[in-house]
């Protein structure tokens, strides 16, 4: 197979897969109203202790304004709470409201319905390999794309 139709047909797979993969992933969050995105972050503060808009920023790979869009959003729904840090005022802590963490809870269990398929079709080391394989997309590919365009906008 030539480059071209190579790159051709591996668009056409991941498009239709990412679609398609999106759409089982919101099925598990639609009916609590919040995005795939939206449970990301809400995942991130319930599980790896990510309380400021920075440390999302970090672990999301998105820009400030768009993870302070989602949380306005998870703060409107009573999903979350800001709160200004007794330490610093300068610095806002947060968390996830009662509420936050039994829709998180629900939402992980779902979650892990739906992706039980996917292991089951795959297997554990098919699932590792496919990790392993968009980890180097990421690495050699997006963040350079990333640090590039990062560096552009900086200099504007």
């Amino acid at each position: 197979m030539e480059d071209k139709e190579l790159m051709s047909s591996f668009t056409d797979v991941y498009f239709k897969t990412m679609k398609d993969m999106t759409t089982i992933l919101q099925a598990a969050t639609a009916p609590y109203k919040v995005s795939f995105e939206q449970y990301q972050i809400m995942r991130d503060v319930a599980h790896k202790n990510a309380t400021s808009l920075t440390e999302l920023v970090k672990l999301r790979g998105v820009t400030k304004p768009a993870i302070a869009r989602q949380l306005r959003t998870l703060r409107s729904l009573n999903y979350m709470r800001q709160k200004v840090a007794d330490e610093d005022r300068r610095r806002h802590v947060l968390s996830l409201t009662r509420s936050g963490q039994q829709v998180e809870k629900q939402i992980e269990t779902n979650m892990d319905g739906r992706l039980s398929t996917l292991l089951l079709a795959l297997g554990p080391d098919d699932i590792q390999t496919l990790k392993q394989l968009l980890t180097q997309l990421d690495v050699k590919v997006l963040e350079p794309v990333r640090a590039t365009q990062k560096s552009a906008q900086d200099s504007e």
